[in-house]
């Protein structure tokens, strides 16, 4: 399991997340769950009724029923998405899950023979509650993270409080004092760099699921791969 996350809204996550998957469905299965509630939109898909919500909420569901909330994207890439009225619901920023419930979902996609992908979207700063975060169950048991991040300083200021990602994906900007080194350094991680594209844009308005993926999304998601450990 390979978990992205990021420390601030809005910089990639989900189209980094989205590609690698992509990527890897060339070749073999690939799972892609989204726990940020933007992935369905992003593939052009239309807002499923059922979602992992609704599995998490209805505890006396079987296991199995899990298989039931996927969207077949292509024949090797499936989607299950998160209520995208609730995006932040995952990280625990509303009591509403059983932590029993949470537990079971994250060892159920640790243990799926596909390569599963989870896009956590934004993860908040770390709390003091005793029991973890949905997202922070699914996060300890992934065999690998990458930080999606822009070279900006305050995305960056307080990393130390997180825990070290194994790679870091860097969308870099003209005009940024921060270079591919310097997050490096700060995050202790490889950096891949995704240099700003506006084709990247007009790609997710049009659908990633329903493109081709742009060059420059491509070559990231294939040094991606090579990066770190495998999953």
């Amino acid at each position: 399991m390979w978990c992205f996350w990021s420390v601030k809204g809005g910089v990639g996550c989900s189209v980094v997340a989205a590609s690698v998957a992509l990527r890897l469905a060339r070749t073999t299965p690939v799972l892609l769950v989204d726990l940020a509630g933007d992935l369905a939109a992003l593939l052009g898909w239309d807002e499923p009724d059922q979602t992992l919500v609704d599995w998490l909420d209805a505890a006396a569901v079987p296991p199995d029923a899990l298989a039931r909330l996927e969207l077949g994207i292509d024949d090797r890439l499936s989607l299950v998405t998160w209520n995208a009225l609730e995006p932040d619901a995952a990280w625990g920023q509303h009591e509403r899950f059983d932590a029993a419930r949470g537990g079971l979902l994250a060892q159920l996609l640790a243990r799926d023979e596909r390569r599963v992908i989870v896009d956590l979207g934004r993860r908040p700063p770390p709390s003091n509650r005793a029991d973890p975060a949905l997202a922070d169950r699914v996060l300890r048991l992934a065999g690998r993270s990458t930080l999606v991040t822009r070279s900006c300083f305050l995305g960056l200021r307080h990393i130390e409080r997180w825990p070290r990602p194994d790679s870091i994906a860097m969308v870099t900007e003209s005009g940024r004092s921060l270079s591919a080194t310097d997050v490096q350094r700060a995050v202790e991680a490889p950096v891949v760099e995704l240099r700003w594209d506006p084709a990247v844009a007009r790609a997710v308005d049009a659908g990633l699921g329903q493109v081709r993926l742009p060059r420059s999304l491509g070559a990231v998601a294939d040094q991606l791969s090579r990066s770190g450990r495998s999953t």
